[in-house]
């Protein structure tokens, strides 16, 4: 960050030398009055204004989420400061692996701080039923997942955290209608199809999708 900002600082006086060497010839070209090795190192320190080191390390972080060396990721996660993204996000995204790392309870109250900063944010109410599964209280999960749709109707995966809910709770038949509606929105959804078959063959008549 002290990088960035020293180059930022740097570039502005290269541009204000190239501007008083445009207003000393007369000419409105500024860039090109400046020799070669300053043309060069004005555009070396755009590449480092350029950089952020905060979406850098949110990046890392997916890698290494996408790897599910969760401690990592975390680690990523927890060296950006919260005013550097949406806060909603960052929450979500750290209670998620604080959840994958048996984490529970700082999971539930990043959580919490999420729905304060933003009670709007289907993301937030999705991420609660999600640790709530997780935690094993099948009622709250089903119930975030409900507040989650009312803000975001035509999202699959809530309707899907909702079917998963509903299936603990042994709601067989609401849990193919949730199940039903994720495919609606989202006909690729194989989880979605199969839950649908197993609901079936496990707990009602006839098979059916």
């Amino acid at each position: 960050r002290d990088l960035s900002h020293q180059a930022l600082s740097r570039v502005n006086e290269l541009r204000n030398l190239a501007r008083q060497l445009a207003e000393n010839s007369g000419r409105d070209a500024a860039e090109p009055l400046l020799n070669a090795d300053q043309r060069a190192d004005l555009k070396r320190l755009r590449r480092i204004c350029r950089y952020d080191p905060s979406v850098a390390a949110y990046f890392q972080a997916q890698v290494f989420r996408a790897r599910r060396r969760w401690a990592e990721a975390l680690a990523c996660l927890d060296a950006i400061p919260a005013e550097d993204l949406i806060r909603p996000g960052l929450f979500t995204d750290r209670a998620e692996l604080l959840g994958r790392l048996n984490r529970r309870a700082e999971a539930e109250s990043l959580l919490r701080l999420a729905l304060v900063s933003d009670a709007n944010d289907a993301r937030v109410h999705f991420a609660c039923a999600r640790n709530s599964l997780h935690a094993g209280d099948f009622l709250a999960a089903a119930n975030s997942a409900l507040d989650g749709l009312a803000l975001l109707d035509r999202d699959p995966a809530g309707h899907y955290l909702l079917g998963i809910a509903l299936i603990r709770l042994a709601r067989h038949r609401e849990a193919v209608g949730a199940f039903q509606r994720a495919l609606a929105v989202n006909p690729d959804f194989p989880q979605a199809y199969l839950w649908i078959g197993q609901i079936y063959r496990r707990h009602l008549c006839e098979p059916r999708l």
